[in-house]
């Protein structure tokens, strides 16, 4: 009884799939990605590479290098998640800072992080 159950629950919420979030306004996302790229900037290379690495690939072939990465390292899987967490929190901290100052539009320097 518990496994049909299980099958009725799984195709009932198939049939209701939730509606797709609404699409970003494209000013924000430009304004996000601006500050993004202008965080990313501030990273030490060796920061700035990890973290390029560490979000690049799908599925296995993600596992597959994120052991990689660690084994580069010296350190464990555990460690390269920390060591990225930490950079990613960092980079999140810069990008939110960086959106409330205004990210500058036309090229001035006026607005920018230090």
């Amino acid at each position: 009884a518990r496994k049909v159950h299980l099958e009725y629950t799984r195709k009932r919420q198939a049939t209701h799939a939730p509606a797709p979030p609404p699409e970003p306004d494209s000013e924000e996302t430009e304004e996000e990605y601006g500050c993004l790229e202008r965080c990313m900037e501030g990273l030490t290379q060796d920061n700035r590479q990890l973290v390029l690495k560490y979000y690049q690939d799908e599925r296995q072939m993600k596992i597959d290098h994120r052991r990689e990465l660690a084994h580069q390292f010296g350190i464990g899987m555990n460690a390269l998640r920390l060591r990225v967490f930490r950079i990613r929190a960092v980079l999140q901290k810069c990008v939110l800072e960086c959106l409330q100052k205004g990210f500058p539009r036309n090229g001035s320097e006026d607005n920018a992080i230090a």
